[in-house]
C-alpha cells in the first residue's frame, strides 16, 4: 500500500512466500511489462529465484517481464542480511 501511495501511477503486486507465487498467477498479465522487485538476501538466491522466473514466464506467456537490480546494486551487505524489500531500501533511504 505505501509503495502505491509513492508511487500511484503503477500498480503493485506483492506476494507472501516465494512458495506461494505460482506462474499461473501471471497469466492475466499478458501483455502488460511486469518488474520483480525482489528482497534481498545475502546469498542472492532470492534475485535469481526471480531471474529464472522472469524467464520461464516469457516462455509461456506474452508478458515483457524484467527482474530489477536496484537491490542487488546498491543495498548495503547489513540490509542483505536483514533481507530488506524495496519499501525497506526507500524508507533506509531517506
Amino acid at each position: 500500500m505505501v509503495l502505491s501511495e509513492l508511487f500511484p501511477e503503477v500498480l503493485w503486486m506483492a506476494y507472501v512466500t516465494i512458495e506461494h507465487l505460482d506462474v499461473k498467477l501471471l497469466a492475466p498479465l499478458q501483455g502488460c511489462i511486469v518488474t520483480f522487485y525482489p528482497c534481498t538476501d545475502p546469498s542472492g538466491s532470492t534475485y535469481l529465484f526471480f531471474d529464472e522466473l522472469a524467464a520461464y514466464v516469457r516462455q509461456r506467456y506474452d508478458i515483457h517481464i524484467t527482474v530489477a537490480t536496484i537491490l542487488e546494486d546498491y543495498a548495503t551487505d547489513d540490509q542483505k542480511s536483514r533481507c530488506i524489500d524495496l519499501l525497506d531500501f526507500l524508507l533506509e533511504s531517506i
